[in-house]
């Protein structure tokens, strides 16, 4: 009788696959809730079933996986949510808003890491190189698709859409945008409209917080712990850093907090409401043409060089408070008086708004929110606050859409 033939298992070159494609999504579920600043390889082997060989065989340390991570998926990941937004954007095509609204919703552990890479990636030299280059090209390709919609509107509503999605778990539930009206909303502000010439009369920059609130050695310590954070994050703000920044030694930090953690922590939450609150209501009854003079002011304030510490200061903020839950804890009630300031500012600008009224300008505030935390990392990566924009269109849209979703609903 012939003996039998025993059926062949995976080969080794398939089992090596299999083992990658477990690593990878093991890091991008790691990536996903910690950062990538908090990535930790033995913990990402731990969620892939494995011991650490397999994984430190295949990568160095955590810029190395992260440039496999977005060869492998990533990017790809990016490319989608950039067409899908501009398809929606050109043609309001129902599949594309509803993967956008999915998203919106309950963002996949696939996108947060996404932008929790595009948010680091200045950091990271060995993966950074790929990533910028993809993230521009991405970014640029959605500028075409939309054409002839300005970029600047364009960018603004994709920017709003990245935010919310940045944010969700950062916002209470009474904060969170409602993903249609958002949408609606995102989409309402790429409308053709007549574009006014607009003549600059404002300027301003971003300036950095200050906190004042301690004791002067504290104080110190404090501030100079906000911009080591805006320069390396705050993972990376250690008590030599700090220490230098604020012209003291090191041993006296611990005079005054329990550790580094604390420090830091309480230098974030010591400005958070001056990162998440409600400053972009400025534009409350306002005319139109100072709205305008706001909105073209605004957006050279992004580009200006001496306005990059305190907008990467926000972003810092926004990732310390994703991964942190005491901070994170503070930026909630942040945001959630955020919106309580919001909804009063409207009820007293027309104390007779029905509730959709009042629902409709809402989301148009959490367009200007949102578009202040989702431009950042799109910046870091993509270059997307080109200084050579013109800002005129949207200075004529924003104004616009405050009539439509505002005033005329408000009865204003």
């Amino acid at each position: 009788m012939p003996a039998a033939v025993a059926s062949a298992g995976p080969t080794p070159r398939r089992r090596g696959a299999e083992t990658t494609e477990q690593i990878l999504s093991a890091a991008v579920a790691e990536i996903a809730a910690e950062g990538v600043d908090r990535a930790s390889l033995p913990r990402i082997a731990g969620r892939a079933g494995l011991s650490v060989g397999p994984l430190y065989s295949r990568f160095d340390d955590t810029d190395d996986l992260v440039a496999a991570l977005w060869a492998d998926r990533l990017r790809d990941r990016f490319d989608e949510f950039l067409r899908d937004a501009a398809t929606w954007i050109t043609s309001g095509d129902g599949d594309a808003g509803q993967r956008l609204h999915s998203e919106l919703a309950g963002p996949s552990p696939t996108t947060v890491a996404t932008l929790e890479v595009l948010a680091t990636v200045r950091r990271y030299p060995y993966s950074a190189d790929a990533v910028v280059a993809d993230a521009t090209r991405s970014f640029r390709e959605f500028v075409a698709a939309v054409d002839p919609v300005p970029q600047a509107t364009a960018g603004y509503a994709l920017a709003a859409i990245v935010g919310e999605v940045l944010l969700h778990d950062l916002l209470p539930p009474s904060a969170r945008a409602e993903p249609r009206a958002l949408l609606d909303v995102a989409r309402a502000l790429t409308r053709p409209t007549d574009v006014e010439p607009v003549t600059p009369t404002l300027t301003t920059i971003i300036p950095m917080p200050t906190i004042t609130s301690g004791g002067d050695v504290p104080n110190i310590f404090m501030n100079a712990a906000l911009e080591v954070i805006a320069r390396g994050g705050f993972e990376h703000a250690s008590a030599n850093r700090i220490s230098r920044a604020a012209g003291l030694s090191a041993s006296r930090v611990y005079e005054h907090f329990g550790s580094m953690h604390e420090l830091a922590a309480e230098a974030l939450t010591g400005i958070i409401d001056f990162l998440v609150g409600a400053k972009a209501l400025a534009f409350v009854g306002v005319d139109r043409a100072t709205y305008r003079q706001m909105v073209i002011a605004g957006g050279r304030a992004l580009v200006d060089p001496e306005s990059v510490p305190a907008r990467r200061l926000r972003l810092e903020c926004a990732l310390a408070a994703r991964h942190h839950p005491d901070i994170g804890a503070t930026a909630r009630e942040a945001f959630d008086r955020a919106e309580r300031t919001v909804a009063d500012s409207f009820r007293t600008l027309a104390p007779g708004g029905s509730d959709a009224a009042l629902r409709n300008a809402q989301a148009l505030w959490h367009l200007v929110r949102d578009f202040g935390f989702g431009v950042l990392p799109l910046h870091e990566a993509a270059d997307a606050l080109a200084p050579d924009v013109d800002l005129a269109p949207l200075a004529s849209a924003l104004p616009q859409v405050y009539e439509d979703f505002v005033l005329a609903p408000l009865g204003r």
